[in-house]
C-alpha cells in the first residue's frame, strides 16, 4: 500500500497546479485520503468527500442501495443534490458517485449541471 500510496500522492503533490482543487474520500481507518490531501500545494483548494464525516465539504446526508439502484442525497459546496441510479448498486458506488458530484462542484457547475 505504501508505494500505492506514494504514486497516487505524486498526482497532487507534483502535478496539481497551485490553483487546483483536491479532492480525496476520507473515510479510510488508516487516514490515506487525509495524508493524500496533505500533499497538496498549499494554495489548493481541498474538498473532502465522506460517507460518514458530516464535517466533509461532500458528505452523504442519505442513502439507500438495494437491488433496484442507488438513493442518495449528497450535501455539496453548492447545495444537495439527490441521486438515483438504476444500475449501480453497494456503498463503493455511493462513494464514487460522491466523489463525481465533488469534481462537478470542484468545476463550479451549477447542480442542475452535475
Amino acid at each position: 500500500m505504501d508505494r500505492y500510496f506514494a504514486a497516487k500522492a505524486k498526482l497532487f503533490s507534483e502535478l496539481l497546479v497551485t490553483s487546483g482543487v483536491a479532492i480525496a474520500m476520507v473515510d479510510d481507518e488508516e487516514g490515506w485520503g487525509e495524508k493524500i490531501l496533505a500533499r497538496a500545494p498549499a494554495s489548493a483548494r481541498r474538498l473532502r468527500v465522506s460517507l460518514r464525516d458530516r464535517a466533509a465539504e461532500v458528505f452523504v446526508e442519505r442513502r439507500q442501495t438495494t437491488l433496484d439502484g442507488i438513493l442518495a442525497s449528497v450535501r455539496t459546496p453548492h447545495g444537495e443534490l439527490d441521486v438515483r441510479s438504476e444500475h449501480l448498486f453497494g456503498a463503493y458506488n455511493v462513494a464514487n458517485i460522491a466523489l463525481a458530484l465533488a469534481i462537478g462542484a470542484a468545476l463550479d457547475l451549477a447542480p442542475a449541471e452535475i
